[in-house]
């Protein structure tokens, strides 16, 4: 495990490379996409076991920090979902670029999968994307977080200890999964810990549009966005492993 810096002095992002351990080299690579906010830290210790068990099967794994989030540079309330897809481009060839692959795969949770989807779908370089639990419309999302509050257009808000700005809740507002339609030779994997309504239609407008794509529902409780206890996180083991036995089972070398 590597902990460095990458992409420019002015736009620093934290990253951690998985190095494929003992003496299986598959050749290929897989990026980690970490939500935002309460998320994230709930989700951190889930992301370093599944970057640990990856690197274990022999793959090149890197997880990293948006810009304005964690380690990485920038202030929180300059995280937004363009500058998101931008450190989503950079951290694919950093991990191409280093370990010499042509294609990557990408592993989401939550927005980070939105993210993936959005900045990934339709590269030529990336042959799978996995959505973990992914946010289908952000507007949805938004409700949750800002709840009955009316925020001016001009306020960032405080949410779970987190900035929201008035240009992260603009983006959010438009957010779908539902809607996209742009995609290379993509392979597609969805895995929730339960069903949502959200699920169904994302399912139905996939279909519709005739994207591919696998559905998978493996139980584990909790909810990423709760505050039980500050710092607590979740590492739902079944679903965890179910992703690295996709990877396994469809024989990525």
């Amino acid at each position: 495990m590597n902990a460095f810096f990458f992409g420019s002095s002015e736009r620093s992002l934290f990253g951690v490379y998985h190095p494929p351990q003992g003496k299986t080299d598959r050749k290929a690579g897989i990026v980690l996409c970490c939500p935002m906010g309460q998320e994230y830290m709930r989700s951190h210790r889930a992301f370093r076991q599944l970057a640990n068990l990856l690197s274990r099967k022999g793959y090149h794994v890197l997880r990293f920090d948006w810009f304005g989030t964690g380690d990485s540079m920038g202030g929180s309330s300059e995280f937004s979902v363009r500058s998101c897809l931008d450190d989503l481009d950079v951290a694919i060839m950093e991990l191409r670029d280093n370990a010499e692959l042509e294609q990557v795969s990408l592993v989401g949770l939550r927005l980070g999968a939105s993210f993936a989807v959005l900045g990934g779908g339709a590269r030529s370089d990336v042959d799978r994307i996995v959505l973990w639990d992914p946010v289908v419309s952000g507007a949805r999302l938004l409700a949750s977080l800002v709840g009955d509050r009316q925020p001016r257009s001009d306020e960032t808000i405080g949410v779970l200890g987190f900035p929201l700005t008035p240009m992260m809740r603009n983006e959010l507002s438009g957010l779908n999964l539902g809607d996209f339609s742009e995609f290379s030779a993509v392979d597609f994997s969805v895995f929730v810990s339960d069903e949502s309504s959200e699920y169904e239609t994302l399912k139905q407008e996939w279909r519709r549009a005739g994207i591919p794509f696998e559905y998978s529902r493996v139980p584990a409780a909790g909810n990423w966005n709760e505050v039980d206890n500050f710092g607590s996180a979740l590492v739902p083991q079944e679903l965890i492993g179910a992703i690295v036995e996709s990877f396994v089972e469809g024989g990525a070398q």
